[in-house]
């Protein structure tokens, strides 16, 4: 069996996450602003038709256990060949091992829990639903006992964010070896839950760090996703890998409005000078911040500003401009501004 932390096998993506359903539980979904979605099984066919052999499929949304048809896109996974058909879930509905025991008889082998604390206050409050950290802990217990490939993924949230290390020492006792973590993007919630939610891509770097000197010493595999490669890098030596896992949206998803790209709801992506760590950074492709034309965003913050780029992809407000970075998705910098990433991003 191939690896399946490995990420990529001649050049293709080893996982990809499949959105099925937009709607959450609890205050979290894939897209808080967009009308409520879920995938049909004719959907789900035609993009999996479209995926490489051998690809891992991690089924997500929203919260894929709230789709009726769930059981039934789990035989299409199987009978298509895909290896380690799995999902990302809150756990919730596998508590009790009855769910969990009828998937896998339709092929699940792989779940990605998201645990976004150690404390059980801080889980409930960003899950939004009291007592969901009660249930949670059972569901991860549940499904090693079934053998399933159990993996953690924690959303670092504003309140939560400084529990990381905890958090992590808190999985491994609870047998968990591979933890993601990934930011939250405020779309993926409501307008008036994004400040107290959305953790400040700077001021969490401390944190990650110390979590990835921990997660090192129990020998638990730390990975980080959501984030540029520029701010990743701001953790020093202590920095996590980086992860990468493509989200793959059917075309009704995309037809419904849903604010979804490749690189997940709302994330920062990317540039080509930010991966390549090598490459000399020249005094050119970091302009002054006063350089930008700027364009005023309604905003929580009074001063909040929104650099206009030249080369925003269209209905996705990312820029294709390059500041060692592909650009801050609008909506974060549109509520807290520039300074933080243009900081980050400043040559040495």
């Amino acid at each position: 069996m191939i690896d399946p932390v490995a990420e990529r096998v001649n050049g293709t993506p080893r996982t990809i996450r499949l959105a099925i359903i937009s709607g959450g539980r609890g205050v979290l979904h894939l897209d808080a602003a967009a009308p409520q979605w879920q995938a049909g099984l004719d959907d789900v066919r035609a993009t999996i038709e479209t995926l490489a052999p051998r690809t891992e499929v991690l089924l997500a949304g929203g919260e894929p256990t709230l789709h009726p048809r769930l059981p039934e896109i789990l035989d299409l996974l199987s009978s298509a060949g895909f290896d380690l058909p799995g999902m990302v879930t809150d756990g919730l509905a596998l508590a009790d091992g009855k769910l969990a025991r009828e998937l896998m008889a339709r092929g699940l082998r792989r779940v990605v829990i998201q645990i976004h604390c150690a404390r059980p206050a801080g889980h409930d409050f960003v899950a939004g639903i009291a007592g969901a950290a009660r249930r949670m802990i059972p569901a991860v217990r549940t499904c090693r006992e079934l053998r399933l490939d159990v993996e953690a993924e924690i959303v670092m949230t504003r309140p939560t964010v400084a529990h990381l290390a905890e958090t992590v020492a808190v999985l491994h006792r609870l047998g968990i070896e591979r933890v993601r973590l990934s930011w939250l993007a405020p779309s993926q919630v409501e307008d008036s839950r994004v400040v107290c939610l959305v953790a400040r891509l700077l001021l969490q770097t401390r944190h990650v760090a110390a979590a990835t000197k921990l997660a090192r010493q129990f020998g638990v595999d730390l990975s980080l996703a959501g984030v540029p490669e520029c701010l990743r890098a701001a953790c020093g030596a202590d920095a996590p890998r980086a992860c990468t896992e493509p989200w793959v949206v059917p075309a009704a998803a995309q037809s419904a409005g849903l604010r979804l790209t490749p690189h997940g709801p709302g994330r920062l992506v990317a540039c080509t000078r930010c991966q390549a760590a090598d490459q000399p950074v020249e005094e050119a492709h970091h302009p002054s911040r006063s350089s930008f034309p700027r364009k005023r965003e309604s905003s929580l913050l009074a001063d909040s500003w929104t650099p206009a780029f030249a080369g925003v992809t269209e209905g996705t407000g990312f820029s294709t401009a390059c500041y060692r970075c592909a650009g801050a998705p609008a909506e974060y910098v549109a509520t807290f501004g520039w300074l933080e990433i243009d900081m980050a991003r400043r040559p040495e």
